[in-house]
């Protein structure tokens, strides 16, 4: 099987992130002595899109974790931007559309955030079926 062990539902991939990937991946940051910014930083911390089996999750700098049910994100300092323009697209029929879009929101971003830039690589991932 191509699942997590013991996952066959999504509520057992939100418990297999929970439970197994955040505790490996705060053990991952201390062993090679990665650090946060400090609570008083203006820098908002290291957030990250991880998927899998096709599922995001927005795990943000303190761990905690999300998923979206419109499956649109947005992170970094051009995020605002991408999603404001993503979320603007209710339905997106095809792979190639929503890549099309995606590559729209992120020159969006680039035009308005002097922090966004460019080279674009998109990554796509299958969603398992019956997972979701």
């Amino acid at each position: 099987s191509d699942l997590p062990i013991g996952v066959k539902t999504l509520t057992d991939l939100d418990r297999f992130i929970t439970s197994m990937f955040i505790p490996t991946l705060k053990q991952t940051w201390d062993k090679h002595s990665y650090a946060q910014p400090a609570d008083d930083s203006n820098d908002g911390g290291t957030v990250l899109l991880v998927s899998i089996l096709g599922v995001i999750y927005e795990i943000g700098s303190d761990f905690s974790w999300t998923r979206d049910k419109r499956t649109i994100y947005g992170i970094g300092t051009g995020g605002d931007y991408a999603l404001g323009y993503m979320a603007g697209h209710s339905t997106i029929p095809t792979k190639a559309q929503a890549e099309t879009i995606i590559h729209q929101a992120l020159w969006i971003a680039n035009e308005f955030d002097i922090n966004t830039s460019e080279e674009v690589v998109l990554y796509s991932q299958p969603t398992k079926r019956g997972l979701i």
